[in-house]
């Protein structure tokens, strides 16, 4: 990160992507901690895989933040699952977990297969046009 974080301003942790690092600022929120999610480079925008991104918080804050994310993380390996109310199941949901998949496929809809044929043909026609422009006789002028 090229610019400087304010002086009260410290890394808390880097998290491998922005949606971590947002849940870990929502779990310090919960806890009264002010915290933020900041992009480490530009070029997580253009490539995610490349960036991380840091959680920021207010240096009086900081060791009350490390206790917050130690904390959640032991709750969360106590946690039985089948006993906590998640909601009833809709019918819904019930199909789609009960429907195969089709192999990861997705249908495209027609018209991106029109678009791209018209974009081929288009390549090739500017192909072309290239080079019946090479060939022809430059006149003298």
């Amino acid at each position: 990160m090229n610019q400087r974080l304010p002086e009260d301003l410290r890394v808390l942790l880097q998290a491998p992507t922005a949606f971590q690092a947002n849940i870990l600022v929502a779990l310090l929120s919960d806890e009264g901690i002010t915290a933020m999610a900041v992009e480490e480079t530009l070029v997580g925008a253009l490539n995610p895989s490349s960036s991380k991104t840091m959680v920021l918080v207010r240096e009086v804050d900081l060791t009350r933040a490390h206790f917050a994310i130690d904390h959640a993380r032991h709750t969360a390996k106590d946690l039985d699952w089948s006993k906590i109310d998640v909601g009833d199941e809709s019918e819904e949901t019930t199909a789609e977990l009960a429907a195969p998949q089709a192999g990861g496929e997705r249908k495209l809809p027609p018209i991106i297969f029109v678009l791209a044929i018209l974009g081929v043909l288009l390549i090739v026609a500017g192909i072309a046009a290239c080079i019946i422009a090479l060939l022809l006789p430059v006149p003298n002028q």
